[in-house]
Protein backbone atom coordinates (compact mmCIF):
# COMPACT_ATOMS: atom_id res chain seq x y z
CA UNK A 1 0.00 0.00 0.00
CA UNK A 2 1.21 3.52 -1.02
CA UNK A 3 0.43 6.35 0.96
CA UNK A 4 0.75 9.97 0.12
CA UNK A 5 0.62 13.06 2.18
CA UNK A 6 -3.05 14.07 1.91
CA UNK A 7 -3.85 9.90 3.29
CA UNK A 8 -2.71 11.04 6.72
CA UNK A 9 -4.16 12.64 9.47
CA UNK A 10 -2.67 13.37 12.76
CA UNK A 11 -5.00 14.14 15.82
CA UNK A 12 -3.17 15.61 18.84
CA UNK A 13 -5.10 16.67 22.09
CA UNK A 14 -4.11 19.85 23.55
CA UNK A 15 -1.67 18.38 25.64
CA UNK A 16 0.53 17.66 22.77
CA UNK A 17 0.46 21.67 22.00
CA UNK A 18 1.29 22.24 25.39
CA UNK A 19 4.14 20.35 25.58
CA UNK A 20 5.51 22.40 22.10
CA UNK A 21 5.35 25.14 23.80
CA UNK A 22 2.16 27.05 22.57
CA UNK A 23 -0.24 27.88 25.63
CA UNK A 24 -3.88 26.11 25.97
CA UNK A 25 -6.31 28.08 24.90
CA UNK A 26 -7.96 29.46 28.42
CA UNK A 27 -3.84 31.29 29.00
CA UNK A 28 -3.92 32.62 25.15
CA UNK A 29 -7.33 34.21 26.47
CA UNK A 30 -5.33 35.92 29.44
CA UNK A 31 -2.18 36.90 27.37
CA UNK A 32 -4.73 38.43 25.16
CA UNK A 33 -6.61 40.45 28.15
CA UNK A 34 -3.24 41.32 29.32
CA UNK A 35 -2.02 42.89 26.04
CA UNK A 36 -5.42 45.20 26.05
CA UNK A 37 -4.79 46.67 29.19
CA UNK A 38 -1.01 46.96 29.48
CA UNK A 39 0.31 47.49 25.42
CA UNK A 40 -0.28 50.48 24.28
CA UNK A 41 -0.47 48.61 20.58
CA UNK A 42 -3.72 47.05 21.74
CA UNK A 43 -5.33 48.80 24.00
CA UNK A 44 -7.49 50.85 20.71
CA UNK A 45 -8.88 47.32 20.82
CA UNK A 46 -10.16 46.59 24.21
CA UNK A 47 -13.88 47.97 24.02
CA UNK A 48 -14.36 46.02 20.85
CA UNK A 49 -13.14 43.14 22.82
CA UNK A 50 -15.33 43.70 25.80
CA UNK A 51 -18.08 44.16 23.41
CA UNK A 52 -17.47 41.15 21.54
CA UNK A 53 -17.00 38.58 24.40
CA UNK A 54 -19.89 40.44 26.06
CA UNK A 55 -22.62 39.48 22.75
CA UNK A 56 -20.50 35.85 22.97
CA UNK A 57 -21.66 35.72 26.49
CA UNK A 58 -24.86 36.76 26.47
CA UNK A 59 -25.27 34.24 23.38
CA UNK A 60 -24.57 31.95 25.64
CA UNK A 61 -27.19 32.84 28.31
CA UNK A 62 -29.75 32.85 26.00
CA UNK A 63 -29.49 29.16 25.79
CA UNK A 64 -29.09 29.07 29.65
CA UNK A 65 -25.35 28.73 29.03
CA UNK A 66 -23.97 30.96 32.52
CA UNK A 67 -20.10 31.00 33.87
CA UNK A 68 -18.10 28.40 33.53
CA UNK A 69 -20.28 26.72 31.16
CA UNK A 70 -19.94 29.72 28.34
CA UNK A 71 -18.26 28.04 25.67
CA UNK A 72 -15.81 30.66 25.48
CA UNK A 73 -11.77 30.55 24.63
CA UNK A 74 -9.63 31.51 21.66
CA UNK A 75 -11.47 29.38 19.34
CA UNK A 76 -14.64 31.09 19.72
CA UNK A 77 -13.21 34.71 19.88
CA UNK A 78 -11.30 34.16 16.44
CA UNK A 79 -14.12 32.65 15.26
CA UNK A 80 -16.31 35.28 15.93
CA UNK A 81 -13.84 37.99 14.64
CA UNK A 82 -13.74 35.92 11.35
CA UNK A 83 -17.30 36.06 10.75
CA UNK A 84 -17.93 39.72 12.04
CA UNK A 85 -14.39 40.91 9.66
CA UNK A 86 -16.66 39.32 6.96
CA UNK A 87 -19.41 41.67 7.06
CA UNK A 88 -21.13 42.57 3.73
CA UNK A 89 -19.63 39.30 2.16
CA UNK A 90 -21.12 36.92 4.78
CA UNK A 91 -23.86 34.93 3.59
CA UNK A 92 -25.85 36.34 6.31
CA UNK A 93 -25.92 40.05 5.93
CA UNK A 94 -29.08 40.37 3.80
CA UNK A 95 -30.83 39.22 6.81
CA UNK A 96 -29.31 41.53 9.10
CA UNK A 97 -32.25 44.88 9.34
CA UNK A 98 -28.70 46.50 11.20
CA UNK A 99 -26.16 45.92 13.12
CA UNK A 100 -26.13 46.58 16.86
CA UNK A 101 -25.02 49.87 16.80
CA UNK A 102 -22.32 49.77 19.70
CA UNK A 103 -20.33 46.81 17.52
CA UNK A 104 -20.61 49.77 14.51
CA UNK A 105 -19.20 52.61 16.58
CA UNK A 106 -16.51 49.84 17.60
CA UNK A 107 -15.56 48.28 14.65
CA UNK A 108 -15.64 51.36 12.46
CA UNK A 109 -18.35 51.34 9.76
CA UNK A 110 -16.32 48.42 7.20
CA UNK A 111 -15.48 46.62 10.03
CA UNK A 112 -11.86 47.69 9.78
CA UNK A 113 -11.33 47.32 13.57
CA UNK A 114 -12.39 43.68 13.87
CA UNK A 115 -10.06 42.48 11.13
CA UNK A 116 -7.19 44.45 12.27
CA UNK A 117 -7.53 42.84 15.99
CA UNK A 118 -8.23 39.55 14.68
CA UNK A 119 -4.87 39.99 12.69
Amino acid sequence: MVSRNKDIIFLLGAGASAEAGIPPSGKMVEQIESLLKDDAEWTEFLALYHHIKSAIHYAAGLKGQFGDDVPYNIETLVNTLYELERNEQHPLYPFIASWNSRLMALADSDFSKVKEFRR
